[in-house]
């Protein structure tokens, strides 16, 4: 869901999925074949707007977007995104421009035994499903997220908190370089 203000006329949002299930601007439906090489053009009065996205997202294994591994020493599933430079379009619909910044807020639904971090504070507040608090105003590539059985130690240096993460597979290794990494970062 986008939620912007327009000075009213024509422009589009930025979209690469696999599929399309539907796209609403104003809780009025817009034709997903309108999806043209990334694009979907949308009319828009002055004010205020709502655009929801129901789409299928790719995963990508070219140091872009949203990747799915599998840690070959376990089986274990693990994501994590990489928007970097114009890679957030095939992760979620947005106005992909560096000038423009908006806060984002995440919901995610991830599997029980998960750890779900993104760009700011977050919280399972029920099993399995994570909220996080509304960041201040980013660009589109800035916005991240790291979901999986991960290991996960925590510091703090002068009053910020610092996180260290690691695939279940490696949290021996973790454990025994903690301090240092802790220390250098």
């Amino acid at each position: 869901t986008i939620r912007f203000r327009s000075a009213g006329g024509p422009t589009f949002v930025d979209l690469k999925p696999v599929s399309v299930r539907s796209i609403s601007l104003d809780g009025r439906p817009i034709d997903p074949d309108l999806l043209d090489r990334g694009r979907v053009p949308i009319d828009t009065t002055e004010g205020l707007h709502e655009l929801v996205v129901d789409a299928v997202m790719p995963f990508r294994n070219d140091g872009e977007g949203l990747h799915r591994s599998v840690d070959p020493a376990d089986g274990r599933h693990y994501v994590y995104g990489m928007n970097f430079m114009d890679a957030a379009p095939t992760v979620y619909a947005c106005f992909d421009q560096p000038d423009l910044k908006a806060p984002f807020t995440l919901h995610v639904s991830a599997p029980l035994d998960w750890v779900v971090v993104a760009n700011g504070p977050g919280e399972q507040v029920e099993p399995g499903e994570w909220e996080f608090a509304t960041t201040p105003p980013l660009s589109t590539y800035f916005v991240t997220l790291v979901a999986g059985p991960y290991h996960v130690l925590r510091d703090e240096h002068d009053g910020i908190p610092l996180g260290l993460l690691a695939r279940a597979s490696l949290a021996r290794d973790l454990d025994r370089d903690a301090e240092e990494l802790f220390t250098l970062t």
